[in-house]
């Protein structure tokens, strides 16, 4: 049975921020496969590439009995793509698609999201403005991750700045970070584009690290 009551909430809330901030209404808030307050694993990174396809918006995708329809959503970016002569998937949405459902396998949901919504090609083309954490704020809040996987150095320093913590963490080690309402079992990664799909092609920087890393924080727990 799906949290409707839940899913619900933070649909009036994004939608509330959406009224307050209306240049953000055509953004990819996050994408996740069904019902995002099943989700126990968060990836976040800095803020997506680019929008929705096919000049869509999120709620298209969006329902509050099942959540978020990856599968549709899903088809048209790689529609888009195809149509504009660009390979099926960037080596970043890959790497994710192939660690949702490594996750998947063992039982877990991944929800893939950024600290800020806008989307650029380029996140130095971010401006003040645009680096809102709302959204970011109003998911991790309302559902409380027991795992963050931060890829990239750029959210890394907003996610520090955001917890009050700072230190040279070495990546590839969760720690517990406290976001206030909760705390979560947080572990900085390269940028995924930089981590690769298979253990034999990088041992030491691979998406299944990902998962070797969480299963042996769950066997110390």
């Amino acid at each position: 049975m799906q949290n409707s009551k839940e899913l619900t909430k933070i649909e009036s809330q994004l939608k509330a921020f959406e009224k307050e901030n209306p240049s953000f209404a055509n953004y990819r808030y996050f994408d996740c496969d069904g019902d995002p307050t099943r989700c126990d694993v968060f990836l976040v990174g800095i803020n997506p590439s680019k929008g929705l396809a096919n000049g869509k918006i999120f709620w298209e995708y969006w329902n509050a009995q099942s959540g978020f329809n990856h599968e549709d959503w899903l088809e048209d970016y790689k529609s888009e793509n195809k149509k504009n002569k660009k390979r099926e998937q960037s080596p970043t949405r890959r790497r994710i698609e192939a660690l949702r459902d490594l996750l998947k396998e063992n039982e877990h949901k991944l929800l893939n999201c950024n600290v800020f919504s806008k989307n650029t090609k380029r996140a130095t083309e971010l401006s003040h403005d645009d680096k809102n954490l709302e959204v970011f704020r109003i998911l991790t809040k309302e559902i409380k991750p027991k795992w963050i996987i931060v890829h990239g150095d750029l959210p890394k320093k907003v996610i520090e700045k955001v917890t009050n913590y700072s230190t040279n963490t070495r990546k590839w080690e969760f720690l517990e970070l406290d976001f206030g309402s909760f705390k979560s079992k947080v572990m900085f990664i390269p940028h995924l584009f930089n981590v690769a799909l298979t253990t034999e092609k990088n041992k030491n920087r691979n998406v299944p690290l990902i998962w070797d890393k969480m299963e042996s924080e769950i066997k110390d727990m």
